[in-house]
């Protein structure tokens, strides 16, 4: 016995020998998965740890070896039913099934590399369909299902006999389950305290099936406190995952008695936590004082069960208690309504217990698997078995499998004998017909064309035979009884050899159709005869007589076709017509079809260049300019509609009227017919002409081809139809019996045809850019080349949690800025998101930021996306520098990070990242409120526009939040920037500073817009819940511009005064004085420069 050498990775045979006619140990074969494993492997048993599994697998496993020749090897022991699924799936560890995450929990694949092939014996109550869920993208794994065992298993909760008589001796009944009703009666008297048993015997509950999801039994139970969110994480059917709570990490308590924990009675099962799910129903429901925890191993549990006084999960057939009796406790008759809905605190019906094969066990076994389904033990043979051994140890368990196995071969002996029904015969394992008499039948196949089914002479079944010369059978397996004549223009030859095989016919024929060249005549022939001189067969195949060849015709060298002997010359005429006649066609088509467009809207497509607000001497307008000339003329203005210009000009049902101004541009136009006024701005789309104006305004086809050219054609034609009836032009196809009105009918019919299926040719390959790559809008091929760049430097961009770790360096913003400059200029940041961000970040669906690298934030920036994108990467260069020079920051101000929302939110998302039903779970709240961010940079323009804005307000008041609640060093609060400096040191040009100090002071917040009316109102509250309210936000805000003017004020003192002191160290001569006058009274430098006296300085504490 090789006992548990048997896990080992080489197989060893289970006993010497236990079967008489056995196949040697040297003889034996190991299946080959893969060219990767020229060795093979033995066939493994993946053995589920209870006696009675144990049992049928020895059994299986000694037939597997000894009469079918195959190494065997018990690959593994399972704690549970669910894991024999996992198993023959192919995954490497499945007794971690319960882990969310099949390749690092069972360690499940696509591609498996099998180590267990079977299973036996797993209970039918296993999640089979959560399991094939969660392996439904894998169908090639799904293990096969051999049915029924032959026995049925029965489960449930036990009392053993000596605590059952303590009972009844106190008018207890035990073995009811109303008795153990808390609320009525006291019946943890006669069971130990949970706090008795060792944990050290017990698996964690996260181990266990305790910790499943545990929807169905808050349903049932209501009972919200035996329940807890899972800590993994998990969400099912959109809700969060709860499962069972445990006490002590070992326990799960019954309601009944959570309060009173001493009076729970200890309820032990074992595996994975057997029964558990049902338990805990049960407990609930029925108030039964139950504390449920799972045995760290089956020893535990039966050591647990032994030495203590507990309720059991016990079930049949098994071995275990023998000396306790144990005895089931009766619940409600079973329902089986209530357990389809997952109701389960009635009695458990009987349990269908069934073996599992892997998907690859057939083709590599077959013998194995055909075994395995027929494989049946009756109900009394395996109780006998498991009551003379519990299978403690291999030497026992197999001994009586094999002492079963002696007495029982006429059971046996039909699950290895191949019998083939009718219209099938055995094959060996190279898939090779058998005769009668063969040994090795490895398998049935159905009979092939040219053989029939016919009973063996041994009485095993049936087997395929010969069809004899001259006759066959029509399909796979339709010949039973015998065989049909071959019909004229077929034949078949005398059988080769002696075994049935495979002919090469049609399916749905009769025989072997007569090539090319050849007939026959007669039924059943059994060869075919060469046409006679001058005649081709009838059919290119099976023909049953020869033709003779029209005049001017001969056979070709195989006699299967008749051809001209020479070409008249009358024939080239009609050619030349028709070829000068097909390509007016093609050009006609082919302007129908660039009008229609083939796709919806249909009509005629033109690639735009850019659209964008000009102002010009002919009046001021959005104009569109196109990538090529479209030939398109209209004088009045017309409806058309556009198509992926990211812009709100897309997909409007009613369209835009516009105005064509020469062969590439159009301006657009109001439905007055006056010109839009308005800033839009793209460099992508198209725009659809209508299918009726197009074709309209396009007459003149490319080419200079007008209709008249169309007539001129259909004239041709004609005068290629009268030629036609000139002696000798059509006389080969006179010859075939076509008059010349239906010669010129086809040829029209195919004229048109293919000139249509040309021009549609044409018109996709161009729309594919075959004819000319290089037609597209100059701006493709910078974000391609800009793309190339990135994917160099980050081929695999992966996403991150979203906050300050989405931060983009300064250094990248400027390499983006000075890419696309030449369609960048002077346009806003809503143009850099929908015509380059947006292209650029759609491979992978992430930010720009984790597309390029994101970095922990240093700066969150605050803004508008309608100023220039050229000031406000300038902005934030002029506060890099200043914060560099500052020394807050010892890093390079181009390596310095930015939390920008068009970069560092995830465009393809953005309403999962805002959160506007909780703003402070928003990407905007995480990032200015963690540690790493240094302060917030509000980049003004002129206008001011940001703080016209509710958002940047919102941002603005989470920087004051900042400063006033955390008192954080580090955090420098909110910094004034502009593209010519930053206000708060003092840097801004003395016109911009000006400009933004007359504009906030008549500033009010109050007044700020948004683009939903909620987000305004959300926002307005919380400034209006601050203390102060809009007057405090107000003056926070003049008095931060305050501080800012007198840094500049001081800073242009000081410069001023230098360079007066500079000026007046030159000497100066008298004489020239004399000359040109003195100078005037020095000025006063006065205490109101800027406009601000020290006075009006608003002083504000925030």
């Amino acid at each position: 016995l090789a006992g548990d050498a048997l896990a080992a990775s080489s197989a060893s045979p289970l006993v010497s020998q236990c079967l008489r006619d056995a196949i040697p140990a040297e003889d034996r074969r190991r299946i080959i998965q893969s060219s990767d494993d020229p060795e093979g492997r033995p066939i493994g048993f993946w053995v589920l740890n209870w006696g009675s599994a144990k049992l049928v697998n020895f059994i299986a496993m000694i037939l597997t070896q000894e009469m079918l020749g195959y190494e065997v090897v018990r690959s593994g022991l399972g704690d549970g039913s669910t894991t024999g699924l996992y198993a023959t799936a192919g995954c490497a560890d499945p007794n971690h099934y319960l882990t969310p995450n099949l390749t690092t929990g069972p360690k499940c694949s696509e591609q498996p590399d099998y180590a267990h092939h079977v299973a036996l014996e797993v209970w039918d109550y296993a999640d089979e369909l959560a399991f094939f869920e969660r392996l439904k993208a894998w169908p090639r794994v799904h293990p096969r299902d051999l049915g029924s065992i032959g026995y049925r298993g029965i489960e449930g909760m036990y009392v053993f006999r000596d605590q059952l008589h303590a009972a009844n001796a106190d008018g207890l009944l035990l073995e009811y389950y109303k008795d153990y009703n808390a609320s009525r009666h006291k019946p943890w008297k006669y069971f130990d305290s949970y706090s008795a048993i060792d944990p050290a015997r017990l698996k964690f509950c996260k181990d266990t099936t305790i910790h499943l999801n545990a929807k169905t039994y808050l349903e049932v139970s209501g009972d919200t406190d035996g329940v807890m969110i899972d800590s993994a994480g998990g969400v099912h059917d959109n809700e969060i995952e709860r499962v069972g709570r445990c006490w002590d990490d070992h326990w799960w308590l019954a309601p009944s008695c959570r309060e009173m924990p001493q009076n729970c009675i200890p309820v032990v099962t074992a595996g994975d936590g057997w029964y558990i799910q049902e338990s805990m129903q049960k407990a609930a429901v029925y108030r039964l004082p139950w504390a449920l925890a799972v045995g760290r191993t089956s020893r535990d549990w039966e050591e647990i069960g032994e030495t203590h006084r507990v309720l059991p999960y016990w079930w049949k057939p098994t071995s275990s208690f023998p000396a306790r009796q144990p005895e089931q406790i009766i619940f409600p008759p079973y329902d089986k309504q209530e357990r389809d809905q997952g109701i389960l605190i009635s009695q458990a019906d009987r349990v269908t217990l069934g073996k599992w094969a892997s998907a690859n066990l057939e083709g590599k076994a077959q013998p194995v698997h055909s075994m395995l389904a027929r494989f049946s033990i009756p109900q009394g043979d395996i109780e006998k078995m498991v009551q003379q051994t519990t299978c403690d140890n291999d030497t026992s368990c197999a001994a009586v499998a094999c002492e079963w196995l002696q007495r029982h071969e006429r059971i046996w002996k039909d699950w290895i004998t191949v019998q083939c029904e009718a219209g099938m015969g055995p094959v060996d394992k190279n898939a090779t017909f058998l005769p009668s008499n063969a040994t090795d039948r490895s398998a049935c196949h159905f009979c092939p064309p040219g053989c029939f089914s016919e009973a063996a002479e041994s009485g095993d079944g049936w087997v395929c035979s010969h069809c004899p010369a001259g006759r066959s059978s029509t399909s796979s397996g339709g010949a039973r009884f015998g065989c049909e004549n071959c019909p004229a223009g077929y034949f078949q030859g005398p059988p080769e050899g002696q075994l049935c095989r495979k002919y090469e016919v049609h399916e749905g024929e009769l025989c072997t159709a007569c090539p090319g060249g050849r007939y026959s005549f007669e039924t059943g022939s059994t060869d075919c005869l060469r046409c006679p001189e001058g005649k081709v067969s009838e059919y290119s195949r099976g023909s049953s007589a020869c033709i003779a060849c029209p005049d001017w015709h001969v056979p070709d060298v195989g006699a299967t076709t008749c051809h001209l002997r020479y070409v008249r010359p009358g024939n080239y005429v009609l050619i030349l017509y028709w070829l000068v006649f097909f390509r007016i066609l093609v050009a006609f088509w082919k302007n129908i079809v660039i009008a229609f467009g083939l796709r919806r809207p249909f009509g005629r497509r033109l690639i735009v260049q850019q659209i964008s607000f000009e102002e010009r001497i002919d009046g001021d307008g959005v104009f569109v300019q196109f990538l090529a000339a479209h030939s398109l003329k209209s004088d009045l203005p017309i409806t058309v509609y556009f198509q992926e210009t990211q812009t709100k000009l897309d997909n409007q049902q009613k369209g835009h009227k516009i105005q064509f101004i020469g062969k590439t541009s159009m301006v657009l136009l109001n439905a007055d017919g006056t010109r839009v006024r308005k800033s839009i701005e793209s460099s992508q789309g198209v725009v659809v002409v209508p299918f009726l104006a197009a074709l309209r305004l396009s007459w003149k086809f490319k080419g200079s081809v007008r209709l008249p050219w169309v007539l001129f054609g259909m004239l041709l034609v004609a005068v290629a139809a009268a030629s036609c009836a000139t002696p000798g032009i059509l006389e080969p196809l006179e010859e075939h019996q076509l008059d010349d009105a239906k010669i010129v009918e086809l040829l029209l019919a195919v004229s048109g045809l293919l000139s249509f299926l040309t021009a549609v040719v044409m018109h996709l390959l161009s729309q594919l850019r075959v004819f000319n790559p290089a037609q597209e809008p100059q701006l493709f091929k910078f974000r391609r080349d800009f793309s190339d760049r990135l994917r160099e430097s980050r081929p695999t961009p992966a996403p991150c949690q979203r906050g300050a770790g989405r931060a983009v360096q300064l250094g990248e913003l400027f390499e983006l800025w000075r890419h696309f400059q030449p369609f960048i200029k002077d346009r806003s940041m809503l143009y850099v998101v929908s015509n380059i961000v947006r292209s650029i970040t759609r491979p992978w669906q992430l930010s720009y930021a984790e597309v390029v690298g994101p970095s922990q934030t240093m700066w969150f920036v605050s803004h508008t996306w309608t100023s220039p994108f050229r000031a406000f990467v300038q902005g934030l260069k002029k506060h890099a520098q200043a914060v560099s020079r500052s020394g807050e920051l010892v890093v390079p101000f181009m390596e310095m990070t930015f939390w920008v929302c068009s970069f560092s939110i995830n465009q393809w998302s953005v309403e999962e990242e805002v959160v506007s039903d909780n703003i402070y779970e928003s990407s905007f709240y995480k990032c200015l409120h963690s540690g790493s961010c240094h302060g917030t940079v509000l980049v003004l323009d002129t206008s001011a526009t940001p703080l016209r804005r509710s958002w940047c307000l919102f941002e603005v008041l989470q920087t004051m939040k900042r400063i006033k609640d955390h008192q954080d060093e580090k955090f420098s609060g909110l910094w004034l920037c502009t593209e010519s400096g930053t206000l708060n040191s003092g840097e801004a040009s003395v016109e911009m500073a000006m400009t933004l100090g007359n504009v906030i002071a008549d500033l009010s917040v109050k007044n700020a817009s948004a683009s939903f009316a909620e987000d305004k109102m959300m926002i307005d509250n919380a400034i209006q819940d601050m203390e102060g309210g809009f007057e405090s936000m107000d003056a926070y805000l003049r008095g931060h511009l305050s501080q800012a003017l007198n840094f500049m004020r001081n800073d242009f003192d000081e410069k001023f005064g230098k360079v007066l002191d500079k000026l007046d160290s030159f000497p100066t001569d008298s004489k020239v004085l004399d000359k040109v006058g003195s100078f005037p009274a020095e000025p006063k430098v006065s205490d109101t420069f800027f406009g601000f006296s020290d006075e009006s300085v608003v002083k504000v504490n925030v």
